[in-house]
């Protein structure tokens, strides 16, 4: 994939503090970036959070759950006035035979500019259709819920699993619906080789563009 978006110059400093507690580990963060995106500097931020992350046996289940909440403002020479906000809520139950999952995730908005994160790894988060690569204005609110299938080794496969996605989305600021989205996944392993068949498929509503997208892949290890 190649991303439009060229990082030139700037300074980044990325601090994280964990700590491990008896209801899981709490992690407090401060995340500075002053860069030059594209020849302009509104993707400079300062972004303060903490996050407390976990998991737990309830009999022969293991629940796990998320919560994030981080502020965004303003950094280095950018000339917007931000105070946005990030929000995350999660949780999951493992059975023997599937996974479940469900999230609520907000990427907040000002009115004028949504909560930025210019250096993240997006595919992997709103979506597979890549049709949130950059922040909308009125931010987002990503209603999910993930399905995870591990099948274990099948025939000459040391492991077979699947994964099943659907996303609801909002504008953060306003009542703007955007969209909704299917993600679905196959990936099968061998001892160096893995193969992977990737769908996504994003149904606009009040945002963007139908896009449906597929991937086929071989990994081999030498």
């Amino acid at each position: 994939m190649v991303m439009s978006e060229i990082l030139r110059e700037g300074d980044v400093v990325l601090a994280n503090f964990a700590y491990a507690l008896g209801v899981g580990t709490l992690s407090l963060f401060d995340y500075y970036l002053d860069v030059d995106i594209d020849g302009v500097a509104t993707a400079s931020t300062n972004t303060v959070g903490v996050k407390l992350a976990g998991s737990k046996l309830v009999g022969k289940l293991t629940a796990t759950y998320a919560l994030a909440y981080a502020q965004q403002g303003e950094a280095g020479l950018n000339p917007a006035d931000v105070d946005t906000v990030y929000e995350l809520l999660e949780c999951g139950l493992n059975f023997a035979k599937v996974g479940l999952g469900l999230g609520y995730e907000v990427l907040g908005s000002d009115g004028t500019v949504g909560f930025a994160t210019p250096l993240a790894t997006l595919h992997a988060f709103q979506g597979w259709a890549d049709k949130f690569l950059a922040t909308p204005a009125a931010g987002i609110e990503d209603s999910y819920v993930r399905l995870n299938f591990p099948f274990g080794k099948r025939g000459r496969f040391t492991s077979v699993a699947a994964v099943a996605v659907f996303h609801d989305y909002d504008a953060d600021f306003g009542s703007a619906h955007f969209g909704e989205e299917v993600n679905l996944q196959l990936v099968a392993r061998t001892e160096r080789m893995t193969l992977t068949a990737k769908y996504a498929d994003y149904r606009a509503d009040e945002l963007l563009t139908d896009t449906e997208k597929m991937w086929l892949s071989v990994d081999y290890a030498f």
